[in-house]
């Protein structure tokens, strides 16, 4: 899990350098158009590990193009089934493939299994997998699925203030040439927090730390939707538990954690200009 968390925080730190104060509205990809929007296909089947920029942005700019993957790294894709989306700003010209499925081929590197190059979700993943296989009851390692989850807190608290950015590559002229699409943070809290309830539902000490990991995420976070996601997670994960967990002992201390993070997210909101709180549903 060392290992992971200190892989899995090189590659944030590359992805996504720390900006402090940071706008709001972070870029994401631009929409293709839906009626002349052409498709190129993939060449290989596998998990796309890594991709270069340099060669797509070169191409499309020459041919005055926009290049728009569909689907991100660690994503699997399959022989002839699409990559990306390429199209010209006018509807009257369309895209040629030519030199754009060589610049495909040579930029995005595809192979068998996921690596942690430049994918985040595969570092998340690994230690949501190592919780959940913890908890089976032919394991019935509660502990270990609790130190995965604290582990967890480290990763997605760093995210938690971090701008989060689709990966859009620009001409020398500032114009959008090569968009990839990359998770946004309610993608990263769900991939973090979603599965381990499942599992570990009937566990009083694995519910509680993921309280606790949501909490400490809403108290790494100004942002309004971050807080707000962090806060309907800690719902559910009360509502698996309320399903599962017997001992009604356990269930008052889950309550009591409960209330508390949901707590210091309602006393910690913005404030406006004439001293009340914004409008905050939780």
């Amino acid at each position: 899990m060392s290992m992971i968390v200190r892989e899995t925080l090189e590659v944030i730190d590359d992805l996504y350098p720390d900006q402090t104060g940071y706008p709001e509205s972070e870029e994401r990809c631009p929409d293709p158009p839906p009626a002349w929007a052409v498709t190129l296909p993939s060449d290989r089947s596998g998990y796309i590990q890594e991709v270069t920029h340099e060669a797509l942005v070169e191409v499309a700019a020459r041919n005055d193009l926009v290049i728009r993957f569909v689907k991100s790294v660690g994503h699997h894709v399959v022989a002839g089934t699409p990559i990306a989306y390429v199209w010209h700003p006018s509807a009257d010209h369309m895209p040629s493939e030519l030199g754009l499925q060589e610049a495909i081929r040579d930029s995005v590197q595809v192979g068998f299994a996921r690596t942690m190059l430049q994918d985040v979700p595969f570092g998340i993943r690994r230690l949501v997998d190592i919780g959940n296989r913890a908890l089976p009851s032919a394991i019935n390692d509660p502990y270990t699925a609790t130190q995965a989850v604290h582990h967890l807190s480290e990763v997605l608290c760093v995210l938690a203030h971090r701008r989060l950015d689709d990966r859009l590559y620009r001409d020398d002229h500032g114009t959008v040439r090569v968009a990839i699409p990359f998770p946004d943070f309610s993608d990263y809290l769900q991939l973090g927090t979603g599965q381990i309830p499942r599992f570990g539902a009937k566990e009083p000490a694995v519910a509680r730390s993921l309280i606790q990991l949501l909490k400490n995420v809403c108290s790494s976070t100004t942002r309004k939707d971050r807080r707000m996601a962090a806060a309907r997670h800690i719902r559910l994960v009360l509502e698996e538990a309320k399903r599962e967990i017997t001992q009604p002992a356990d269930i008052e201390n889950l309550l009591t954690d409960t209330n508390e993070a949901l707590s210091a997210i309602e006393a910690s909101r913005p404030q406006t200009a004439h001293g009340s709180t914004h409008d905050w549903t939780l």
